[in-house]
This record gives C-alpha cells, sequence and structure tokens, in this order.
C-alpha cells in the first residue's frame, strides 16, 4: 500500500487526478493543517507528502525541517506546490523538498511526479515495465495504465479503462530521464478480468528519438537481465 499524505485544502486539485483517487494500492491521508503533518507521518509512515507553499504559509518550512532532521521522518519524499515567483521560489528551495510543481499546476506533470515517488522504476524486473500516462485523443480526463511490456513499434498495457479496437490514445511516460509522447492506435483488447483489459497499441507517430530512445532502453534492460541469469544469452 502506498500512502499519500496531504492538506484537506488540496482535496479539490487530487480530485482532478481522475481514477488515482479510487487506485485500490493508493491510501490517502487528509489533514486539517500542515502542523498536523509530522504528528500523523510519524503514526502512518507515508511515502509521500504533498503540501503547498505560499507567502503568507510559513508552517511548512519548519515542517519539512523537522521531517528532514529526523532520522525515522526524512524517509520520505516530499512535493510542494508554490506559486511561480521568485520569492516563493526560494522558500521553496529552503524546504528541500524531492520535487515541486508551480501554479498554475499542470495536471500531468502533477500526476508524473507523483507516480515518480509511488512506482519507480524497477531495473532489475523480468518485463520492461513502467508507470504510463495515457489520455484518449478527445478525452480531456486523466487515467492511469501500468505497461506490460514495450518495443519500438508499440506498447501492451492495463487498464481499467474501456476502450475499443482502432480506437487512438495519446500516450506520455518516461524511461529513466527521457519523456516519450507518440499516439498508439488499439489493435488489440483482450479483458482480463472484470473491469481489468489488456491493450496492444501500436505507435502510428514515433519520431526517430523516441525510437532510439526506447532500443536503447531495451537492450540496457536485456543486458542487466542476462547479467543476473533472468534471461538466457542468445549465442
Amino acid at each position: 500500500m502506498n500512502k499519500i499524505l496531504t492538506t484537506k485544502s488540496l482535496k479539490p486539485l487530487l480530485n482532478r487526478l481522475g481514477n488515482f483517487m479510487s487506485k485500490e494500492d493508493v491510501e490517502i491521508f487528509f489533514v486539517q493543517s500542515e502542523d498536523d503533518i509530522v504528528n500523523t507521518h510519524r503514526i502512518e509512515n507515508v511515502d509521500l507528502i504533498i503540501m503547498e507553499l505560499t507567502e503568507t504559509q510559513g508552517n511548512i518550512e519548519n515542517t519539512c525541517s523537522i521531517i528532514r532532521n529526523d532520522d525515522v521522518l526524512n524517509k520520505v519524499s516530499i512535493l510542494l506546490i508554490c506559486d511561480n515567483d521568485n520569492s516563493t521560489l526560494a522558500k521553496c528551495h529552503v524546504c528541500n523538498p524531492n520535487a515541486y510543481v508551480t501554479k498554475p499546476v499542470n495536471v500531468e506533470e502533477f500526476l508524473r511526479k507523483i507516480f515518480k515517488f509511488l512506482y519507480p522504476l524497477e531495473r532489475n524486473h523480468l518485463r520492461v515495465q513502467l508507470q504510463v500516462l495515457i489520455k484518449g485523443e478527445s478525452d480531456s480526463n486523466f487515467f492511469f495504465a501500468n505497461s506490460i511490456d514495450i518495443s519500438s513499434s508499440g506498447i501492451l498495457i492495463e487498464s481499467d479503462r474501456v476502450f475499443g479496437k482502432g480506437e487512438r490514445v495519446k500516450c506520455s511516460f518516461f524511461l529513466e530521464s527521457n519523456q516519450i509522447e507518440t499516439t498508439g492506435e488499439i489493435i488489440r483488447a483482450v479483458e482480463k478480468e472484470p473491469d481489468l483489459y489488456d491493450y496492444g497499441l501500436k505507435f502510428i507517430n514515433l519520431d526517430s528519438k523516441s525510437k532510439e530512445i526506447i532500443e536503447g532502453f531495451i537492450e540496457k534492460s536485456t543486458k542487466i537481465l542476462k547479467s543476473i541469469n533472468i534471461l538466457p544469452s542468445q549465442t
């Protein structure tokens, strides 16, 4: 279970994250104010703390300082939301967060950062797995999909969202520090279990640089898997 701790004032923003709020492996704790963050974190041992930093809120700096200087509490990621002005950004850096987003909050960027902290890439895994954010070409709402496999020609994803064969979706994901943005056409759809589907997407406009990044990532991952005897050597 991945645990997020934030304040009630940020609940409307998190509600904009679509089905993230109903993910079975995520538990979100809402507290009244930043003053309650430390005590709740001490009890729940959360994975990610999300707070909003403004020019008039000085408690966040103290809260971050307490967490960062505590050998038990500091094993947590902190994501701050702040105004995009020099004074507030300076305060943000003093708080020493793991990451921050500026207002107005780009929901896709915000979601990517949350995913980065909750689902770090497991490099030594049999499958080349990613955490992928995709959205329908005619749908303004983001939703989640876990990738099962990837190649330079397409990607296999798992999602609770219902799509039809031939439908196109815009894909946005990261391979290590490289962002890939492309469009995929659904060429295969299989219902694995109630409300969970596998979709095979064929990339239809992947640029040469992105293709090179994907192929390099797969080659690197394959070498790692071979070195720990998970994949057989090709001789």
